[in-house]
């Protein structure tokens, strides 16, 4: 698998208009290619310039460029590249998408456009208009943001909204079955608060079928947000969600292999979550450092790629990007089980927090089955049946019974996962002491924690059913 950057995509040239470029984006089809865009400033017709890599992402060329042939004024803020996984009205399958603001250099009126590439973004052709706003400055009624997503057999745009006086600026979306005529807006985030401004939408779709959004919220209380929804079409549009970085801006969000990945331009680290997006998230370094809107890319050879463009001040910035290994190492689903006695570790179907947990013999129950997540250097271990945690309690006495617990982030509820012999042992952060076994061949026998020792007692496998 592939192994570098940060690398440069591309250098602003001299005398260009600050900040030269911004806002990159990239995407890769179902066929491996990929391609990536950004803002690119003039002070005449801008256009976004389009890229691929055959390679995954270890080099580009460019090979087309995105004009506005509508209007005629530029394509130059804010673009979002995307591969139809269906056919969209005379669209097929494989179609490629590109939707960015069309405005003029005064910024006098403004409109989010669709155009589609069918000769792997070699030429663009103009397909619909998907909403217009006024002078592209806060509080003149503009539009801004676009992200398409395909869902319900329908191409969804969603995008952040100045136009209700009810509210400074909230997020929407409008779908299409044929991409040319598109429905009525829909509110996703439209907060009591008028005076706060959610913006810059994001949303990928979880292992369990659910979808996450991210976002912006500029006011107080203000960061990067998240919520989740089982219907990419309804958010509950008073919910402000969950902040994830107070400091936070321009958010990411994907879906890795089953690993959730949330990045905010408040912070040079990347959040990760294995649960759906529900309990901790667990920060790693990032091979793109923290930028204006940082676009994050799941790639299919199990990787990240990442790419940004710098940030919006006064300077020329370059486009750069890199990829990156993403730990997935919480085992899913898997058996726990005692060398010593041979029985599995299980949850026993206990739903309420105290709950003792147990060691029975091996059966297809998920009360035997567990997820151990990353948290840091740490793991946390999910019950699949229960959803709770397996927990120390802060009981320190050789003996105690470990219970479960629901999600805390309390050091109760981690473990550090040592080798031992071609098995594992887990300590408790909070206790010191290690899950122990204590020699019980009864079913239903208590799992409990003991002081170290040699004693097959504590060493465990982690079995794959």
């Amino acid at each position: 698998m592939k192994n570098y950057g940060p690398s440069v995509m591309y250098t602003s040239p001299a005398g260009s208009p600050a900040p030269g470029v911004l806002y990159a984006r990239a995407m890769q089809t179902g066929n491996g290619a990929m391609y990536a865009t950004f803002e690119q400033y003039t002070t005449g017709a801008a256009s976004f310039p389009i890229f691929e890599s055959t390679n995954e992402g270890d080099s580009w060329t460019k090979v087309g460029d995105v004009k506005d042939t509508h209007k005629g004024v530029g394509m130059r803020w804010e673009p979002h590249l995307y591969e139809l996984p269906q056919a969209i009205g005379d669209m097929p399958a494989g179609t490629l998408l590109c939707a960015g603001l069309v405005l003029p250099y005064d910024r006098s009126f403004c409109e989010i456009d669709l155009y589609k590439s069918s000769n792997a973004g070699r030429s663009w052709t103009y397909v619909s208009t998907i909403a217009e706003g006024k002078a592209a400055y806060p509080g003149n009624d503009p539009v801004w943001e676009p992200f398409l997503m395909v869902a319900n057999n329908r191409l969804i745009c969603y995008y952040s909204d100045e136009r209700d006086t009810a509210h400074s600026q909230k997020l929407v979306h409008q779908t299409t079955t044929d991409g040319i005529h598109w429905s009525i807006v829909v509110n996703d985030v439209a907060l009591s608060d008028s005076r706060q401004r959610p913006g810059m939408a994001v949303v990928a779709q979880m292992p369990d079928g659910n979808y996450i959004m991210t976002y912006e919220i500029v006011g107080n209380p203000g960061g990067a947000f998240y919520k989740i929804s089982s219907d990419p079409e309804s958010w509950n549009q008073a919910d402000a969600g969950t902040c994830f970085d107070p400091s936070g801006s321009g958010p990411y969000c994907v879906n890795l292999n089953g690993t959730i990945l949330l990045s905010s331009g408040g912070n040079n680290k990347l959040y990760t979550n294995q649960n759906n997006g529900i309990g901790s998230w667990t920060q790693i370094d990032s091979v793109i450092g923290a930028c204006y809107s940082r676009c994050l890319v799941p790639m299919s050879n199990g990787r990240l790629f990442v790419i940004g463009a710098g940030w919006n001040g006064s300077g020329l910035n370059n486009v750069t990007y890199g990829d990156m290994s993403v730990s997935t190492t919480a085992d899913t689903n898997v058996k726990l089980v005692n060398r010593a006695t041979g029985l599995c570790m299980d949850g026993y179907g206990y739903t309420i927090n105290g709950s003792d947990c147990c060691q029975y013999a091996s059966n297809t129950s998920n009360n035997q089955k567990w997820v151990l997540e990353q948290s840091g250097s740490y793991y946390m271990i999910r019950n699949a049946a229960t959803g709770l945690y397996l927990d120390g309690m802060a009981r320190t006495s050789n003996g105690s019974v470990c219970g479960q617990w629901s999600n805390s982030g309390s050091n109760n509820q981690k473990w550090q996962r040592e080798s031992s012999n071609n098995f594992y042992k887990f300590k408790n952060v909070t206790t010191g002491l290690y899950l122990d076994g204590m020699g019980a061949t009864a079913n239903g026998s208590n799992l409990c924690q003991w002081a170290v020792s040699t004693s097959y007692n504590q060493q465990w496998s982690v079995v794959t059913p």
